[in-house]
């Protein structure tokens, strides 16, 4: 475990068990939220967290190969919760993006100011939705059957949040820092396999999944989305002023 001085405050970091993560403070009683956008935030004393996503594609298998995709993001958010008292107050600190990107290997999200505090405990998210231009995340893929190439493309029109571990004890001074979050698309399109695909229905050649085709995979990859608010692993890392050395704090995914 390393000791690592922001602003003359000790944060202890190292790669945190799974039980060092907290439960999301969601449901607690006794709970205020103040939304907060980033705009807002005197800039001179202000923590800067930048986004990056990271995008892992799983190995294909004989039959079934995910090539590519991308998503659209909405808003780039941190959420801050600490205790007063007997209350849990909440605070969050977000920036709107609007943007499509590929998701192909590392992407530079963005950046969120968030006032510099002591925290019980963090956690970053983004928001997905669709715009006029794009979906909110699409993937391509092709399903191999009987030495028949069959794409398949998967459509989600909605908004989701992809919404990471939670960092506990984070503390957060008047800097820069990076939160990296590790896509696994594998943790999206679980259930769906060329067993599953083999019976999916097929039009103009290509096997579509989305809210108006082929409906129950459609569902399966809701709910693995909705499985995934609170499990994204992260990596969250102060950026030194004159060092390149980075000293993270990572979340680990917990034990389902």
């Amino acid at each position: 475990m390393t000791a690592l001085v922001l602003g003359g405050v000790a944060l202890f970091s190292g790669c945190m068990k799974s039980g060092d993560n907290y439960a999301s403070p969601q449901a607690a009683t006794n709970n205020n939220t103040v939304n907060t956008t980033s705009n807002t935030i005197n800039p001179v004393a202000k923590a800067t967290v930048n986004y990056t996503l990271i995008t892992m594609i799983p190995d294909p298998t004989i039959n079934l190969q995910w090539n590519s995709g991308y998503i659209t993001t909405t808003e780039l958010l941190f959420n801050g919760t600490y205790v007063v008292g007997n209350m849990l107050k909440q605070i969050q600190f977000s920036t709107q993006t609007g943007q499509t990107m590929q998701l192909s290997g590392s992407m530079a999200l963005g950046s969120v100011a968030v006032v510099p505090g002591s925290f019980d405990y963090g956690s970053f998210s983004l928001m997905l939705n669709q715009s006029s231009e794009a979906h909110a995340l699409m993937l391509n893929g092709t399903y191999i059957i009987k030495n028949q190439k069959i794409p398949v493309q998967l459509i989600v029109d909605q908004q989701e949040e992809l919404l990471s571990i939670g960092i506990k004890k984070p503390v957060i001074t008047a800097q820069s820092y990076m939160a990296t979050l590790f896509l696994n698309i594998g943790q999206i399109i679980n259930g769906i396999d060329a067993n599953t695909l083999s019976t999916a229905a097929v039009t103009n050649g290509t096997i579509f999944i989305s809210a108006t085709s082929n409906g129950a995979l459609y569902q399966q990859i809701l709910y693995n989305l909705n499985g995934l608010r609170g499990g994204i692993q992260v990596q969250f890392e102060a950026l030194p002023v004159t060092s390149t050395s980075l000293n993270p704090i990572v979340a680990q995914s917990p034990v389902r």
